[in-house]
C-alpha cells in the first residue's frame, strides 16, 4: 500500500516488516521526489505510480527502475500547470491530468501530452475553469470535471461536447454550488457530487435535475456538514462521504437518511481526505490524525475495548472479547476503527485532500504533507500478543509507600481512613510502541464500571470510605489485544471509631434509651396538655350552653312581639275594612244627594252647588213649580225673599 503526504515524500509498507515506507524528497538524491506536498496520486495499468504535488508538478514512479528499488523521474511535458490536484485513467489508457491551469490528456507510452483543454471565455464549448480540482470516468466513458468556482462539466470524448453545471440561485434543482471537491457514480447510474459548502448532490440525467442534500441541525439523520473531500461508492453499493469536519457518513438510499461516524466513535479525526475499499471490504480513510481502517468484514482482527471502537446502528458497542470477530459478528451495522500514525511509520498524521488511490496491484495509496505512502492492506498484522499487567507503585498523598516486598506480590494493603488519598501505578508489559498501550480500571465495591484510562498509567481515589475494596486494573497492547485477566489487590480501610461495629451497636442503645425516655417524657407532657385542654372544653362547653340558653330566651321574647304585632296587623287591617265600608256608605249617600239635588234645582244651579261655588238669586218663572215636591217649600218661598231661598238651599246644598 502507498500514501502519500505533503512535505516529506512516499512511504511504502513492507509485507513482512509491518511498517510503512514513506517515499520522500531527498536533496541529495535526484532519483527521489522532487517535493513532498502530495496532492493525487494514480497507479496505471502497467504499474507506474503518477504522483501528482503542490509545487513540483507531476511525478512518476517506476518500480523496477534503479536495480528493482525504484526511481521517481520527472516527465519532460509542457503540462498546463505545476499545481497537480487530480489524476485520472480513463479506460483507453490515456492519463487527464487536473491542474490549476487546466486538463491535460497524457499518452503515457509515447510519454506526449494528446488533448489539453483550458477555459475560453469566448467559446461555450470550453472547459468552465482552469482550476480543476477532481477528475472522473463514469461507466459511459464520460469524463466529469469538478473545478473550484466554474461548477461541474461533463466531457464526452467522442464528439469533444461539454456540458456545463453551473449553480442558480433561482433554481433548486440546479447544483448546490460552484467549488466541486468529489464524483462519484452508483451502481444505479446516478452521479454524486461533493462540493465545499454547497452539501452532498445527485445528478438525475433522466431529468436533468439535481437534488441537494444539506445538513440540518435539527434532524441528527441528515448528512453532517455541507463541505466534503471525498465520495466512495463500496462494493456492497454503500455510498460513503468524508467530510470536512462532520466525519464520515454513510448513506441510506431506502429512507435517504445518513449515519455518521465521528472521533466519539473511534474515528481519529472528523476530517476525512480520502476513502478507498481493499480486497477484504474493509475501508481506509485518511484523515488529519493519521489513516484509519474500518473494519467491516475483517475475520482475523481481534476485537477489544476503547482502541477499537465498535458501533452498531443503535449506538451500541459491540462485545468486548478477545476472541476473533468473524463475519456474522461484523455487520453492515458494526463498524470497528483501527488507527495507524507516525510511530506505525506514515510520512505524517495529516494527509491532504483528493491524494488517494486504490491501485490494480491490490496496493493503496495516500498523499499527505510528507511524502506518500504505499501498502497491501492484508500485509499489515496487528500485535497479538497478550501483555501482562502489573502494578509498579502505591502512593498516599503522592508519594510513594515502600513495602516489605515487591507490591506484585502483595495480596492486600490495609490503610487507615485518614489516607483519604491515595493511587496506584501500574504497566503492559508490551514494548512495541508502549506509549499505545491502554487501560482500565476498577476499584471493586466503589466502582460501578470500568473506567476508560486511556494511554495513562494511574489511578487515584479519594474520600473512600472505610471497608473491603478489590482493585483491579486491566490493559491493552499497541493494535488493542486486552489482557482481560489483569491484575488485581486488595484494599482494606480501617474505619474511624465512629464507624466501628461496637461504636454503632452503643450509639444505637443509646439513642434508642434517648428515645425512650424522650418519648415517656413527651407523653407525660402530652397528658398534662391533654388534662388541660378537656378542662378548658368544659369550661367553654358551659359557657357556650349558658349563652344559648340566652339566646334562647331572646328568640322567645322575639317570637312573642313578633304574635303580638301580628295581631296588631289583623285588628288594623279590620279597622280598614270598616272605614272602607263606611266611606262606602256616604259614597252613596253622596250620590243620592247629588240625584235629589238635580231633581230640585236646575241643573245649572245643581253643578254650581256641587262645584263648591256660592249660587247667586235668579228668578226663574217656574221655580215654585220646581220645588213644589218639597214639603213646606211654597209656604217657605211666600214668607221669604228669592235672595233668601237661594241663601238657604247654597248651606243646605
Amino acid at each position: 500500500m502507498v500514501v502519500g503526504t505533503y512535505g516529506t515524500g512516499l512511504s511504502t509498507f513492507h509485507r513482512h516488516s509491518n511498517a510503512f515506507t514513506t517515499y520522500s524528497h531527498d536533496p541529495s538524491n535526484p532519483q527521489s521526489l522532487n517535493t513532498n506536498g502530495i496532492s493525487a496520486l494514480c497507479e496505471d495499468r502497467r504499474g507506474a505510480v503518477w504522483v501528482g504535488t503542490w509545487t513540483g508538478g507531476l511525478n512518476k514512479f517506476d518500480r523496477v527502475a534503479n536495480d528493482g528499488q525504484g526511481a521517481f523521474s520527472r516527465p519532460k511535458l509542457p503540462l498546463s500547470g505545476t499545481f497537480i490536484r487530480a489524476i485520472l485513467e480513463d479506460r483507453t489508457g490515456k492519463l487527464w491530468i487536473g491542474s490549476l491551469g487546466g486538463v491535460d490528456v497524457i499518452d503515457p507510452v509515447r510519454m506526449k501530452i494528446h488533448q489539453s483543454f483550458k477555459h475560453d471565455p469566448q467559446n461555450q464549448n470550453s472547459l468552465a475553469s482552469n482550476d480543476v480540482f477532481t477528475l472522473f470516468e463514469d461507466n459511459k466513458g464520460r469524463i466529469w470535471i469538478g473545478t473550484l468556482g466554474g461548477g461541474l462539466d461533463m466531457f464526452i470524448p467522442e464528439s469533444g461536447i461539454f456540458t456545463h453545471f453551473q449553480n442558480h440561485s433561482d433554481d433548486t434543482t440546479s447544483i448546490g454550488n460552484n467549488i466541486i471537491r468529489s464524483i462519484c457514480e452508483d451502481k444505479r447510474g446516478n452521479i454524486w457530487v461533493g462540493t465545499r459548502g454547497g452539501g452532498l448532490n445527485r445528478y438525475n440525467e433522466r431529468t436533468g435535475a439535481f437534488t441537494r442534500f444539506f445538513h440540518d441541525e435539527k434532524n441528527p439523520r441528515s448528512i453532517s456538514n455541507n463541505a466534503m473531500f471525498a465520495l466512495y461508492v463500496a462494493r456492497d453499493s454503500a455510498l460513503w462521504i468524508g467530510t470536512q469536519g462532520g466525519g464520515l457518513c454513510r448513506f441510506d438510499a431506502a429512507t435517504e437518511t445518513f449515519t455518521t461516524f465521528r472521533e466519539e466513535d473511534g474515528l481519529p479525526n472528523n476530517v476525512v481526505y480520502g476513502i478507498t475499499e481493499d480486497n477484504a471490504g474493509n475501508l481506509w480513510l485518511s484523515t488529519n490524525k493519521g489513516l484509519a481502517k474500518m473494519l467491516l468484514r475483517d475475520s482475523s482482527l481481534v476485537i477489544s475495548h476503547s482502541s477499537l471502537v465498535a458501533r452498531q446502528a443503535n449506538t451500541h458497542s459491540l462485545p468486548m472479547t478477545n476472541a476473533p470477530m468473524t463475519n456474522d459478528q461484523v455487520t453492515n451495522d458494526q463498524r470497528v476503527f483501527r488507527t495507524y500514525d507516525v510511530r506505525d511509520g506514515l510520512q505524517s498524521n495529516e494527509f491532504n485532500g483528493g491524494a488517494y488511490h486504490a491501485g490494480r496491484s491490490g496496493r493503496l495509496y495516500f498523499g499527505g504533507v510528507q511524502g506518500f505512502n504505499e501498502f497491501f492492506p492484508d500485509s499489515i498484522r496487528d500485535n497479538i500478543y497478550v501483555p501482562p499487567v502489573v502494578i509498579t507503585a502505591f502512593k498516599k498523598f503522592n508519594r510513594n509507600v515502600m513495602f516489605d516486598k515487591d507490591i506484585s506480590e502483595l495480596g492486600t494493603i490495609e490503610l487507615s481512613y485518614k489516607d483519604d488519598y491515595f493511587s496506584f501505578e501500574f504497566a503492559a508489559l508490551n514494548y512495541l510502541q508502549p506509549e499505545e498501550n491502554e487501560y482500565q480500571y476498577m476499584l471493586v465495591g466503589f466502582d460501578k464500571d470500568w473506567v476508560n484510562a486511556g494511554t495513562k498509567r494511574e489511578a487515584a481515589y479519594t474520600s473512600i470510605d472505610g471497608g473491603t475494596y478489590t482493585f483491579r486494573v486491566r490493559a491493552s497492547n499497541n493494535d488493542g489485544i486486552w489482557n482481560e485477566t489483569g491484575i488485581s489487590i486488595r484494599i482494606v480501610i480501617d474505619p474511624p471509631f465512629w464507624e466501628t461495629i461496637w461504636f454503632r451497636v452503643t450509639a444505637i442503645a443509646f439513642i434508642a434509651t434517648f428515645i425512650a425516655v424522650l418519648y415517656h417524657l413527651r407523653t407525660k407532657a402530652m397528658r398534662e396538655i391533654n388534662r388541660r385542654l378537656e378542662l378548658q372544653v368544659t369550661e367553654r362547653t358551659t359557657e357556650i350552653r349558658d349563652r344559648n340558653n340566652q339566646l334562647q330566651g331572646a328568640n322567645e321574647e322575639i317570637q312573642r312581639q313578633l304574635e303580638l304585632l301580628d295581631e296588631q296587623t289583623r285588628m288594623i287591617e279590620l279597622s280598614n275594612t270598616e272605614l272602607q265600608e263606611k266611606n262606602l256608605e256616604v259614597e252613596i249617600e253622596r250620590q243620592k244627594s247629588d240625584e235629589l239635588l238635580l231633581n230640585v234645582l236646575p241643573a245649572t244651579i245643581a253643578n254650581r252647588l256641587k262645584a263648591g261655588e256660592q249660587t247667586i238669586a235668579d228668578c226663574f218663572e217656574e221655580v215654585t213649580v220646581l220645588f213644589a215636591d218639597i214639603v213646606g217649600f211654597t209656604q217657605l218661598s211666600a214668607q221669604q225673599e228669592p235672595v233668601e231661598v237661594v241663601s238657604l238651599l247654597n248651606r243646605v246644598f
